[in-house]
């Protein structure tokens, strides 16, 4: 009879144990970027501020940006200093860990260029 008894709280237990386990190991629901700018407009040589992408993941999440649909940089926060042309995109940045990923909306970065006008007389 202990025999049966013990089964049932092991079985009891063990359920308890997935249930909590479910509500504590999670991926990233959503990803947030701060400051929550999404559009930038600098003009070449500028900067723009370190940008940082969160969630919350348990086990903690890793983080990676692309740049129009190819591999950026790796963690959470890129700033993109003496800026260029080159640089004028769609960045983005995904959270995940061993139980999801999640990609953040897009940031859009448009640089603009100066031109000086020389005349000569």
């Amino acid at each position: 009879m202990s025999r049966i008894r013990s089964q049932a709280v092991v079985r009891h237990d063990r359920a308890r144990l997935l249930e909590l386990a479910d509500g504590i190991f999670d991926g990233p629901s959503s990803v947030s970027l701060t400051p929550p700018t999404v559009t930038y407009t600098p003009t070449e040589g500028q900067t723009i501020p370190t940008i940082t992408c969160s969630a919350d993941c348990n086990p903690a999440c890793t983080y990676s940006w692309t740049k129009d649909g190819q591999s950026y940089t790796t963690g959470s926060g890129i700033q993109l200093t003496n800026i260029q042309r080159g640089q004028t995109g769609v960045y983005r940045c995904t959270a995940s860990n061993v139980h999801d990923s999640v990609t953040t909306a897009e940031i859009n970065v448009t640089v603009y260029c100066t031109y000086k006008l020389q005349m000569k007389w």
